[in-house]
């Protein structure tokens, strides 16, 4: 009886763990079907596929002519399929690699182990490689598991060094750039245009990114590839620099530049030291950039195959852009300060001063000499711009800053007259950046009392915060705390030379649908073009123009002139100019020529002008005005010009070179 009873108690529990367990069973089957169905479905779906970016071919960057500036070709890569390589295949792989590139394993490592790119795609090992490392790596398949030959987009400049600055380069994206553009679809292992045209103008030659979706098995490896989105290249970016020009620009640049460094600083006696320049050509009539470039100068191919740091360890800085960089003009700023004394009424253009050389500057008992204490003697406008006559323009400054004395001196720094070189200035486009596509684009300093008031904010001297005489006497020779650009500078120029229109300078030409795939030479169809962009107009007053004109001429073509030397061989349209000498405490003067082509403004010739500008350099006469002469000569259709002859033979030669 006792037995029955235990038999049928252990049934029971029996029965009770065998309900549990399918209570249970059933419960978890109702959860995974009803309540987390949805859930895991998605979490399935998600562990087989991923969604993969294509990258864009990127536009390229092409001439006024339509010649190829930057573009991106298919170079032979080697990749390996790091997913299928097991830890003994990668342990093998590596030393093979280093052997055959050259490099340290620590370097094949990093790269296999790069969070760069994408798991799912093979990772490059090698950007390019040479037909000897193509054939041993087809030969010796054994020795490279799960490594192929890919032919892999890859940025290139074809010139080299020309039109660098213009041109900039690209690079892998960092997390700032990340950032500030969220929604752009960028990933971590995306190039961006860093500097230049091509990040000014990133989003047009970026293109549209493609999708493709992978499909992994459950340990991860890719099983399948559909295409869900073709990339679509981006658009090719025309600019209005010649690049033919643009290298006789270059090259003069540099014989100026090698040229000055042979030429003597009368105030030492040591050589002149120059460390870079500039050139610009732009159209006066439509602000279109002809040709810029800045020395010393990189290669944007560096910061593609990793030999770039160079450059910014360079203590002659050569990625910056002297060409958008401010610098003391000298004389070549006395058009400006010409124009401000005849539209203030100060002088009439025949008024007449006698220069003995030093002009005293009143009750600061400060003198203020020409170059040399040379002597010109009597001067109106036009000899004084011709001689470079610096005592001429510091008694307008001198003049003008009287009457800002007398002028009310409120809070609101107002001076209608005292500040007529300011105002003229600013009315050219000094004082503000150009507008230029360009990053850099620097806004230069035309001086006042809110300057100073900044400048020296710090100093326990109050009388240094005000605007004084000897700076608005140094204002009207380009001196002091005077700071333009060398593109500034053409513009303004330009201004002068078409009657008085401003333009922002423009680099961009046209926007076309990538030539990809086009045959050669032929260009993608236009998506838009640009117009001139009138910035204002400055109001000026065709008799001050002709006025200073007549002082431009005599720069060139007087005996007297101080670019008669570089000039008195040249034949061809008529060309104006101004040579300036900047003075540089501690340092050699800076070199300056601007010149107007075509002054005659004849409608079936273009109208450029040119501005050359070397730091440290020297007198403009000497060193700058060469230069300036020889792309001249290639403007007016001589395409092998004479080099660049620094310091040239005067037949009338005088005792100064302003």
């Amino acid at each position: 009886m006792r037995q029955e009873v235990d038999s049928r108690a252990r049934l029971v529990i029996i029965g009770v763990i065998v309900v549990a367990l399918f209570t249970g069973l059933l419960t978890r089957l109702w959860f995974l079907q009803v309540a987390g169905g949805e859930k895991l479905a998605v979490a399935a779906q998600n562990q087989a596929d991923r969604t993969v970016p294509v990258p864009a071919l990127r536009g390229s960057i092409l001439d006024a002519k339509g010649r190829v500036l930057a573009t991106t070709v298919l170079q032979r890569s080697l990749v390996v399929d790091r997913q299928k390589l097991s830890t003994e295949q990668k342990a093998a792989l590596i030393p093979q690699l280093a052997s055959l590139l050259g490099n340290a394993p620590e370097e094949i490592a990093k790269d296999l182990d790069s969070q760069q790119y994408s798991p799912y795609e093979p990772v490059p090992v090698a950007g390019a490689l040479s037909l000897e490392q193509f054939n041993f790596v087809n030969e010796h398949a054994q020795l490279f598991p799960h490594t192929a030959i890919s032919n892999m987009p890859v940025r290139v400049y074809p010139h080299g060094i020309v039109a660098a600055h213009v041109l900039g380069y690209i690079g892998k994206i960092n997390a700032g750039e990340m950032k500030a553009r969220p929604n752009d679809g960028y990933q971590d292992d995306d190039d961006i245009g860093k500097d230049g045209v091509e990040l000014k103008y990133e989003a047009e030659l970026r293109g549209t990114p493609g999708v493709d979706k992978v499909s992994v098995d459950n340990t991860g490896r890719v099983t399948n590839v559909r295409t869900v989105r073709d990339p679509v290249p981006g658009h090719d970016v025309q600019l209005s620099i010649d690049l033919d020009a643009q290298v006789i620009a270059q090259d003069s640049l540099q014989q100026g530049i090698d040229g000055a460094g042979r030429t003597v600083d009368p105030a030492t006696g040591r050589y002149n030291t120059p460390v870079g320049g500039a050139v610009v050509v732009l159209d006066a009539r439509t602000g279109q950039l002809v040709a810029m470039t800045s020395a010393p100068t990189f290669d944007p191919n560096d910061f593609l195959n990793g030999t770039a740091d160079k450059y910014f360890n360079d203590p002659a800085s050569p990625l910056i852009d002297r060409a958008l960089s401010g610098y003391a003009p000298g004389s070549t700023f006395k058009l400006f300060s010409s124009i401000a004394m005849l539209q203030d009424g100060l002088r009439a253009p025949g008024d007449s001063v006698y220069d003995d050389g030093v002009f005293e500057m009143g009750g600061e008992g400060q003198n203020k000499q020409n170059a040399g204490k040379v002597a010109h003697g009597t001067v109106d406008l036009a000899r004084a711009l011709t001689v470079s006559s610096d005592f001429y323009y510091y008694g307008i400054g001198n003049d003008l800053w009287n009457q800002y004395r007398n002028e009310n001196q409120d809070e609101t720094d107002v001076h209608p007259r005292g500040y007529a070189i300011q105002d003229t200035a600013r009315l050219f486009g000094f004082d503000a950046p150009t507008g230029v596509e360009l990053p850099g684009d620097s806004s230069g300093k035309i001086p006042d009392r809110a300057t100073n008031a900044v400048d020296f904010k710090d100093s326990p001297d109050e009388f240094a915060r005000d605007w004084k005489r000897g700076d608005s006497a140094d204002l009207a020779v380009g001196q002091g705390a005077t700071l333009v650009t060398p593109l500034q500078l053409a513009d303004g120029y330009a201004a002068f030379a078409n009657g008085g229109t401003l333009h922002t300078p423009q680099l961009l030409k046209s926007i076309l649908q990538s030539h990809a795939g086009l045959p050669d030479g032929q260009l993608g169809p236009v998506v838009r073009t640009t117009s001139p962009i009138v910035k204002t107009q400055t109001g000026l007053d065709p008799g001050f123009r002709d006025a200073v004109f007549a002082g431009l001429h005599g720069v060139v073509y007087s005996g007297e002139g101080t670019a008669y030397a570089a000039f008195y061989t040249y034949e061809g349209p008529t060309v104006i100019g101004k040579t300036g000498t900047a003075q540089n405490t501690g340092k050699s003067d800076t070199s300056w020529f601007a010149a107007i082509t075509n002054a005659d403004n004849d409608p079936n010739l273009p109208q450029y002008v040119v501005i050359a500008m070397v730091e440290e350099g020297g007198f403009g006469a000497e060193v700058s005005a060469p230069i300036v002469r020889r792309v001249i000569d290639y403007l007016n259709g001589n395409a092998t010009p004479p080099p660049v002859t620094v310091a040239p033979y005067n037949p009338n030669a005088k005792t100064t070179a302003d």
